[in-house]
């Protein structure tokens, strides 16, 4: 694993910056499996950056923005992650022992409800029309949700099904496997549900927790 200096980073994060402002047109620089341990990454924009299994021992990315980094098996035991924003970042087998994080670090805890019943909300297809399926994701549902404002669970019941005029509907297709129905007053089951926080586009019911959002998606 090569070994940076600050001076040497510094120059790295230059070329980034750069990249970024080119409309991240070439090649984009990397710093995947550096290491960079006890270096200093704070107030840069970070955006898209690709840190896989990067040494980030007590690094400061502080005020740094990560959205969509890729920090997939990194270790960053002890790095300093106030105020930064972690939208949609990629923390899939992360090493994030002994972190430090606080009320500003974006995304960073899961947006979805960890005890309790509550309502979600998906989007279907019916024929030609999108639809917004509502859930009720019952106390005893496994959930979770990484780094965005969707949430996974493992159960739930289909309360109403609502076309894009407001017409209620009694079913609707999932978007992505045709072979999944919303059926209105149905209960939904996945049985082999991925327990892992961090990743995010695996089995489970996927849904976010307001509609506006959901039609989003």
């Amino acid at each position: 694993m090569q070994t940076l200096t600050q001076k040497e980073l510094d120059q790295l994060l230059k070329r980034y910056d750069e990249w970024l402002r080119n409309d991240a047109a070439g090649k984009s620089p990397v710093f995947a499996g550096l290491d960079l341990s006890g270096l200093e990454l704070k107030k840069v924009n970070l955006y898209h950056a690709d840190f896989r299994g990067c040494n980030l021992k007590g690094c400061s990315f502080r005020y740094s923005d990560l959205g969509y980094a890729n920090l997939e098996g990194a270790d960053l035991t002890g790095a300093d992650l106030r105020n930064v924003n972690l939208f949609r970042a990629n923390l899939r087998h992360a090493v994030l022992s002994d972190i430090r994080v606080n009320e500003c670090t974006m995304f960073y805890f899961p947006v979805c409800p960890s005890e309790g019943s509550f309502i979600g909300y998906k989007k279907a297809v019916a024929g030609q029309r999108c639809a917004i399926v509502k859930l009720y994701i019952p106390e005893d549902a496994k959930r979770n949700s990484a780094t965005s404002y969707r949430c996974r669970a493992d159960r739930a019941r289909v309360l109403e099904i609502v076309d894009e005029t407001g017409k209620v509907l009694d079913r609707a297709w999932s978007g992505r496997d045709e072979t999944f129905v919303y059926e209105a007053g149905k209960w939904l089951e996945v049985a082999d549900f991925d327990p892992d926080r961090w990743n995010e586009k695996t089995r489970g019911i996927h849904f976010y927790l307001s509609k506006e959002i959901a039609m989003l998606y």
